[in-house]
C-alpha cells in the first residue's frame, strides 16, 4: 500500500515537473515572439525614420538647388542686359563715328571741288602781298604813279595742289579728333553702363 502510495506520488512529481517544463517551453516561446515583434516594430520604426529623414534632407537640397539655379538664371539675365546695353551704346557710338568720318570727307571734297574750280583761294597770311604806288621806297618825285595792278593780290595764293594738300590734311585732323571723341564717348559708355550710373571721365 505504501509502494502504491508512493508510486503515486513520484507520478504526480513528474506529472508536475513536465508541466513545469511545458510551460517554461510556452513562456520562452511567448518571450521569443514578443521579442521578435518587438524586433520587427523597431526595425519598421527605424526604417521609417532613416526614409522621413531622407525625404527632409533631400526636400531641403532640391529646395537650396532651386534656389542656386534661380539665382544663377537672374544674374544671367542681368550679364545679358548689361551686354545688351554695351552693344547697343557701342554700335551708337561708332555709328555717329561713321557719320562724323562721312560727313567730314564730303565736306572736304566740296571744298577741294570749289579750290579747283576757282571759287575757293587759300593764301598764306605771311606773305607780302605788295605795296601802294606811292609808297614805293625810290619812286621818282613828280613822276606818275603806276596804274594798280591785281598782282599784288596773286602774291601769297596758295597753288591748287597746296590748296587740296591742306584741306585734305585738315580733314585727316578732324576724322582723327573724331576718332579720339569716339574712344572716349564709348569709354564713358561702359562706364554708366558697368556703373550703372554715369561718371566724370
Amino acid at each position: 500500500m505504501r509502494l502504491r502510495k508512493q508510486a503515486g506520488i513520484i507520478a504526480n512529481i513528474w506529472l508536475l515537473a513536465g508541466a513545469a517544463v511545458a510551460v517554461s517551453i510556452g513562456v520562452a516561446v511567448a518571450v521569443s515572439s514578443v521579442r521578435s515583434y518587438n524586433a520587427r516594430l523597431d526595425q519598421a520604426g527605424y526604417d521609417r525614420g532613416v526614409d522621413e529623414t531622407k525625404a527632409r534632407y533631400s526636400a531641403r537640397d532640391n529646395a537650396a538647388l532651386q534656389a542656386a539655379l534661380a539665382g544663377l538664371k537672374a544674374a544671367q539675365d542681368r550679364i545679358a542686359a548689361v551686354e545688351a546695353k554695351a552693344a547697343a551704346a557701342s554700335a551708337s557710338v561708332d555709328s555717329q563715328y561713321q557719320k562724323g568720318v562721312k560727313d567730314g570727307k564730303a565736306n572736304t571734297d566740296k571744298l577741294v571741288a570749289a579750290a579747283r574750280a576757282g571759287a575757293l583761294r587759300l593764301r598764306d597770311p605771311g606773305a607780302v602781298t605788295g605795296c601802294s604806288p606811292g609808297a614805293v621806297v625810290g619812286a621818282v618825285p613828280g613822276a606818275a604813279p603806276s596804274p594798280p595792278s591785281d598782282s599784288g593780290a596773286s602774291q601769297g595764293r596758295l597753288s591748287d595742289s597746296a590748296t587740296q594738300f591742306l584741306l585734305e590734311l585738315t580733314d585727316s585732323a578732324n576724322a582723327v579728333a573724331k576718332q579720339l571723341a569716339a574712344a572716349q564717348a564709348l569709354l564713358q559708355s561702359d562706364r554708366t553702363v558697368c556703373n550703372g550710373q554715369s561718371s566724370n571721365p
